[in-house]
């Protein structure tokens, strides 16, 4: 399959699938990155603490203090804007896919949006940008990583 042959609305749905999974990438690497800076273990890290990836953001700058890496930090949550993503609503309003809009409820500023989803260029692109950036940065490892995975599941 290639994914420049989907229809525009499928082309979507698939980046959708991909930020939900490299957000989860960022969400892990960031356990990875609290664990090695505190130096606690990752299975007890893991099994014994219920953490929002806001929790973890707020959890990992008291072990970094290196502003670089805390802005590219900040930069990933800003460029993800994960929660109106993942606890936002992608609607399909023609129910033919034509069209989709992207429902945001923003509690905070007391505003809800209605806006088509671009289908021209990807919204996640940036957070994809941020990312990289912030997993250079941070300098965390493959093998640092894989080594975590290891451990939890032991």
């Amino acid at each position: 399959m290639n994914v420049n042959d989907l229809h525009p609305a499928q082309k979507f749905m698939y980046e959708y699938g991909c930020f939900t999974s490299f957000w989860s990438n960022f969400d892990i690497l960031m356990d990875v990155a609290i664990c090695k800076f505190s130096g606690q273990d990752p299975r007890t890290y893991c099994l014994l603490r219920s953490r929002t990836s806001g929790n973890k953001k707020t959890e990992l700058e008291k072990y970094v203090t290196d502003s670089n890496i805390l802005d590219k930090l900040q930069a990933v949550f800003d460029a993800a804007e994960r929660n109106d993503w993942v606890h936002g609503h992608i609607l399909n309003p023609n129910g033919d896919f034509s069209v989709l809009t992207r429902l945001r409820v923003d509690t905070k500023a007391g505003t809800i949006t209605n806006t088509p989803v671009d289908f021209i260029s990807s919204p996640f692109q940036n957070f994809y940008d941020a990312f990289g950036e912030f997993q250079e940065a941070i300098g965390i490892t493959s093998d640092e990583a894989n080594e975590y995975i290891k451990k939890i599941q032991a």
